[in-house]
């Protein structure tokens, strides 16, 4: 049995899309933890009915050969729930249990979403 639920989505996103997702989609009024030591380490804090919930971002991950952004929360149902919107609206590999090997692949439904695909061709231009 896992202790968590990962969420691992493109490094393409950035913490400002996640915050806005979870203020648009739940209501949370985010605030975000830095740690001096670790900027790639950050913590979504928000209040919810069942009491304070974080999501803890890591911006400098990778899954096999997917450089990434690792979201993880506690394996309760709430974050499940949470995580999952979080996948549907960003796609990429969630893990609901870290003790096991069993990922789901979501997609990004792209398909007449203009301002992901302007990001996308932006961050394609760079390379």
């Amino acid at each position: 049995m896992g202790v968590d639920t990962r969420l691992y989505i493109s490094h393409n996103w950035s913490i400002e899309d996640i915050k806005d997702v979870l203020k648009a989609r739940f209501g949370y009024n985010i605030y975000l933890l830095f740690t001096e030591n670790a900027p790639q380490y950050v913590r979504l804090v928000f209040d919810t009915a069942k009491g304070a919930r974080q999501v803890n971002v890591h911006t400098d991950s990778a899954l096999g050969g997917f450089q990434a952004i690792q979201l993880n929360m506690g394996s309760d149902e709430e974050s499940q729930k949470i995580l999952k919107v979080l996948a549907h609206t960003f796609g990429g590999f969630y893990q609901e249990a870290d003790g096991d090997n069993n990922f789901g692949a979501f997609r990004y439904p792209a398909d007449g979403d203009v301002d992901w695909i302007v990001k996308q061709a932006l961050n394609i231009t760079r390379i």
